[in-house]
């Protein structure tokens, strides 16, 4: 009785291992797989760190440009103050001499009008 069952375990731990090993085909071919996906994986990771390098040179770039054109802006900005502070003094200036030369016509006008009576 003894043997049988030292027999029918021995029979139970051989089917329920034996298909647990592999064979060296089937491990290739799976090795094989995981190889071929890790390759495509790599490669795909090289082709977006290159597009990452890529974007951030120009997004520097950009970066630059947009400095450049923020100071561009800031000095128009100055001169165009200047300017209409500059018109802004001759429209007074303007209306100043336009103001005396109106009362010295008129002045001179009255005068001529007066000779003539």
């Amino acid at each position: 009785m003894r043997k049988n069952l030292y027999a029918v375990a021995a029979l139970t731990l051989v089917v329920a291992v034996a298909p647990a090993c592999a064979t060296k085909k089937f491990v290739r071919t799976e090795v094989g797989a995981v190889n071929g996906k890790v390759d495509t994986l790599s490669t795909s990771l090289e082709e977006t760190q290159d597009r990452t390098r890529q974007n951030e040179t120009r997004i520097t770039a950009v970066d630059a440009k947009t400095d450049a054109a923020g100071r561009s802006a800031n000095e128009a900005r100055t001169a165009a103050a200047d300017a209409r502070l500059a018109a802004d003094t001759v429209a007074t200036a303007t209306k100043e001499v336009d103001a005396r030369l109106s009362g010295r016509v008129n002045g001179v006008e009255i005068a001529a009008r007066r000779l003539i009576y």
